[in-house]
């Protein structure tokens, strides 16, 4: 509740980093709806936290389109379904445990045309 106070006047940040904040998928949720209008954003840094799939998801589906660089290390990221990893230019999933198929995630994603990742 107080972040999303605080949104309003992050329009022209650049880099946000939120690590270890306890921010789980729900927290996500609410963070997508408040960075909507944060058009400068481009480096978002979620490390530390409790983010699984559907928070990903999430990220993916709602960031602004500028945000070509996401942290995750050390959340719940499982890649335990395909999830289209292509619009990022780094995605740092270091230190989360992969499901069995989470290789054939990012492979399928490194394997599409449009995909963005260089890092």
């Amino acid at each position: 509740a107080a972040l999303s106070a605080v949104f309003p006047q992050m329009t022209m940040v650049h880099e946000l980093d939120l690590g270890d904040n306890s921010i789980n998928d729900g927290g996500v949720e609410v963070l997508v709806r408040g960075l909507a209008n944060c058009k400068h954003l481009h480096s978002l840094r979620l490390c530390r936290n409790s983010i699984a799939d559907d928070g990903l998801e999430m990220l993916i589906q709602s960031l602004p389109a500028n945000v070509d660089t996401l942290d995750l290390r050390r959340n719940a990221i499982a890649l335990a379904r395909q999830l289209p990893l292509l619009r990022f230019k780094e995605l740092h999933l270091s230190c989360d445990t992969l499901s069995t198929g989470g290789p054939g995630v990012i492979a399928a994603s490194l394997a599409n045309p449009e995909c963005s990742l260089i890092d």
